[in-house]
């Protein structure tokens, strides 16, 4: 009684010391912001990490030799959370739990040790994640990490020291042991309780992050990241009341030393407590529905929730296999597992591959999946039924994860994912948050994700089967009507909203389409190389090839993500224009002009390699396959062209930082990629390097005086996302190794997520600003009579600046003091000076080649 007092004074300090320094508004903020989509959200989380846990927990009581079938195990556990949020302690549901699981196998001890070795080893991957995170990442932990985790192995080592020397405490560690390597450590426990654990960490995580995104916080996932497995960790604490007290005690504290309030703090954990409420709610089902069947049915009163001892039945033997099978079937909530089940698939089946259409109604639909799949199940005899539960589970999975990844791709870069030629990208998203927050990070996210994509697999398998095999016959009726209805829905065309029709199939066309779109790659691949040979220019002789530029230097220059909007938004146009004007302006003076117009790109807001092939080949180069297929061929190349007409070529990439065995096909003389260029300064943004020191390292190793004709290629990366840290321009005498930036650097380097959209938009208007204006100033500063520049934008930036249905096109401009060179491209019809005017032509990106080859051929 002591212990139980201390714990809710306790918890009841912690909330009143906080109410006392940040006041009641903190708390009351952290509830009026919830609304329905992150209330659903939450719970959808909630599903899949109770799930998983009483997975964990059925592996584990499976290994101490008692049988816990996955059904009662769920509603077990939505019992016991709901009861951990509701009561106070924090832990009575798992003594419940417990207790119950003991009664019902006949040995309370059993099921109390099963329930206790459980959140152990949860609470052991926790902690172990942890310390990665926060040894890998910043927080206000970091720098005494490696003091922890000395602590943490002295500890252990004067532990086993103690046991090894202590006869009368050897007998109790030996029998703790024996039960941690009966429950965790065989062969068929460890590997799935570890991988639950990782993924009920993970789905924590995202709940305490979208509980922070919902209480209006918009710190950067590096800051967050760390700040929540703090917090995860201190609610471990048992001096709680319901889990309040430590975890918001703790929340106020890390997020004021990491830079933030302690309001913000407050607010956030407020906010996740609510959520994680909400999402055990089903857990009141299951206590009602367990009453209502006591009083349909009584049968031995149940285990207070306040946690009493109780003796275990004295009649229990070893002749009662139904108690020993793990399952009460007269009190087991079977209904409540079995609609938990449906919600998921019909949730699974509903959700679009697009998250501009995610709202409450997405999920109010009539999928015809599910018409179809209880058909089947009804003509199957009832041997088949369950195996093929499982397969339509785990293709409903699979997809499901593709839907996932599809909202990625479709926000990022405008497209579904492609299953057989977009891996590449995967592992390219992967690099990218590395740079951002660091590789032990984003391995941890990595294998985070994958834990979780398998365990939607694996759960919807199961699902199925608990599901699909229970028809009866009589659901013939209940599938002619829902039959009848979604047709006729279909007919006329009802819908909830814009993109939402009532008759839906999501799920049926997203695999069609999957499997066409592969036939597709495979036929493209099949093709393509009759495709590339077809080329006017593929045997004309080096001789014959650009005379109109001999004894030039031609610069191809992509300054990333320089897209149309960059002239067109009004939150950026102005900034971008007055660098533009004022470049015409300056280079009219030195004695250049330029001519501007649209290209329409091959990608959007990523995969710059597909749009650098596209203009490079004159072939449309619009996936990975495709562009596997190009580097793999002889394709005829803008540097390829010159190479064979007698200029040395050169490609210059601040981007990579290994090898490029397929640029083979470019014909370059010489690579220089990031290790080259020698830089020596701070890091900026994606690539660190900024634009102005890429093209100083170039004119000083390749520019120099007396050089042969060059082509270049160079791919400025300043405008990289997450555009921020910005360089500023110094005076191009200063560059030198670079050292001269890090007096731009005076504080923490961010990595620019989390951003309101208005800030990532104005980033982006100034990274647009700094290359250009590089470009000019390179040219003024370096140029000279037989230099020739073509600029150009890869790709737009992503849909968080450039917005939802925005156009491929990117401006291109072509720079020259030689008259006769831009008496060439006068019969292109694009507009004088750098800006392209709104009436400019647009060509597809592929046709450049062929323009420029043949207006420069003789």
């Amino acid at each position: 009684m002591t212990w139980k007092w201390v714990r809710l004074l306790g918890g009841l300090a912690i909330l009143a010391l906080l109410v006392w320094r940040v006041g009641s508004g903190p708390f009351l903020d952290g509830v009026r912001v919830i609304g329905i989509g992150a209330l659903l959200a939450a719970f959808g989380i909630g599903v899949l990490t109770t799930i998983g846990s009483a997975w964990r927990w059925r592996l584990v009581a499976g290994g101490l030799g008692t049988r816990l079938p996955l059904g009662p195990a769920v509603a077990a556990y939505y019992r016991s959370q709901f009861l951990n949020t509701t009561l106070p302690g924090g832990v009575v549901g798992d003594v419940h739990r417990a207790v119950r699981h003991g009664r019902e196998v006949g040995d309370v001890g059993l099921g109390v040790r099963a329930v206790v070795l459980e959140r152990f080893s949860g609470q052991a991957v926790q902690v172990v994640l942890a310390a990665v995170v926060l040894t890998a990442l910043p927080s206000p932990v970091h720098g005494r990490m490696p003091y922890v985790l000395a602590a943490c192995a002295l500890t252990g080592v004067l532990l086993a020291l103690l046991v090894h020397y202590s006869p009368r405490l050897a007998g109790p560690f030996r029998m703790i042991g024996a039960t941690v390597r009966d429950g965790l450590l065989t062969r068929r426990a460890w590997i799935g309780v570890g991988l639950a654990s990782a993924a009920i960490v993970v789905g924590h995580g995202a709940t305490f992050v979208l509980a922070a995104r919902t209480a209006g916080l918009t710190a950067s996932l590096t800051v967050l990241v760390p700040l929540t497995l703090l917090v995860l960790l201190a609610m471990a604490v048992p001096l709680n009341i319901a889990g309040w007290g430590p975890r918001e005690g703790v929340a106020a504290w890390a997020f004021a030393a990491a830079g933030l309030t302690a309001a913000q703090g407050v607010s956030t954990a407020v906010t996740y407590g609510v959520l994680v409420l909400a999402a055990s709610l089903p857990g009141a089902g299951v206590l009602g529905y367990q009453w209502w069947r006591q009083r349909v049915s009584p049968a031995a009163p149940d285990p207070s929730p306040a946690g009493q001892s109780v003796d275990p039945p004295a009649d229990h033997t070893a002749d009662q296999p139904a108690r020993l099978s793990g399952v009460d079937r007269g009190r087991s909530p079977r209904g409540w597992v079995t609609v938990v089940a449906v919600a998921a698939l019909v949730a699974a089946l509903l959700l679009p591959d697009d998250r501009n259409l995610l709202s409450p109604w997405t999920f109010l639909r009539v999928p015809v999946e599910a018409v179809v799949a209880v058909a089947l199940m009804l003509v199957l005899p009832s041997r088949a039924r369950r195996p093929v539960a499982l397969v339509l589970g785990g293709v409903l999975g699979l997809l499901t994860v593709v839907k996932v990844v599809d909202m990625g791709f479709l926000a990022v870069l405008d497209r579904p994912f492609d299953p057989v030629a977009d891996w590449t990208f995967l592992g390219a998203g992967v690099n990218y948050v590395a740079r951002a927050i660091g590789w032990p990070g984003a391995i941890a996210l990595a294998i985070g994700a994958a834990a979780l994509a398998l365990a939607v697999v694996v759960l919807l398998a199961l699902a199925a089967a608990r599901v699909l095999p229970l028809l009866r016959p009589s659901a013939w009726r209940g599938v002619a009507v829902a039959a009848a209805a979604w047709t006729v829905l279909a007919l006329v065309g009802a819908q909830l909203g814009p993109g939402l029709p009532i008759a839906d199939r999501t799920t049926s066309v997203l695999a069609y389409d999957r499997v066409r779109a592969a036939g597709q790659t495979v036929h493209n691949h099949q093709t393509f190389p009759a495709e590339a040979a077809n080329d006017a220019f593929k045997d004309v002789p080096g001789s014959r090839l650009l005379q109109g530029l001999r004894g030039k230097d031609v610069l191809l220059v992509f300054v990333e993500s320089y897209g149309k909007v960059a002239l067109e938004d009004p939150l950026m146009a102005p900034g971008v224009d007055k660098v533009l004007a004022a470049g015409d302006t300056g280079l009219a003076a030195a004695g250049y002009s330029a001519r501007s117009g649209y290209l329409t790109s091959a990608t959007y807001a990523g995969g710059s390699w597909l749009a650098h092939s596209t203009l490079q080949s004159g072939m449309w180069i619009d996936g990975q396959q495709r562009y596997n297929d190009f580097t793999a061929s002889d394709r005829l190349t803008l540097s390829t062209a010159f190479h064979k007409a007698g200029w040395h070529t050169v490609c210059v990439s601040a981007a990579d930082n290994g090898p490029w065995p397929e640029g083979s096909v470019y014909h370059y003389d010489d690579f220089i990629n990031v290790d080259a260029l020698h830089y020596q300064g701070p890091k900026f943004g994606y690539a660190g390097i900024p634009d102005q020191y890429t093209m100083s390292t170039f004119q000083q190793d390749e520019r120099t005086p007396g050089h042969a004709p060059l082509f270049a290629e160079i791919d400025l990366m300043s405008s990289h996302s997450p555009w921020t840290p910005l360089p500023r321009s110094i005076p191009w005498s200063a560059v030198g190794d670079g050292n001269a930036y890090h007096s731009q650097i005076t504080g923490p380097v961010s990595d620019g997520l989390g951003r309101s959209s208005a800030q990532v938009r104005t980033d982006y208007g100034k990274t647009i600003e700094y290359s250009l204006s590089t470009m000019v100033s390179y040219v003024q500063q370096y140029g000279d009579p037989n230099l020739v520049v073509v600029m150009l934008g890869d790709h737009q930036p992503a849909e968080q600046v450039s917005g939802q249905n925005a156009s491929r096109d990117v401006p291109i401009t072509i720079i020259s003091q030689d008259a006769s060179v831009m008496s060439r491209v006068d019969g292109w019809g694009w507009s004088a000076g750098l800006r392209p005017a709104p009436s400019a032509p647009v060509w597809k990106m592929d046709a450049f080649r062929d323009h420029f080859l043949s207006s420069f051929a003789r």
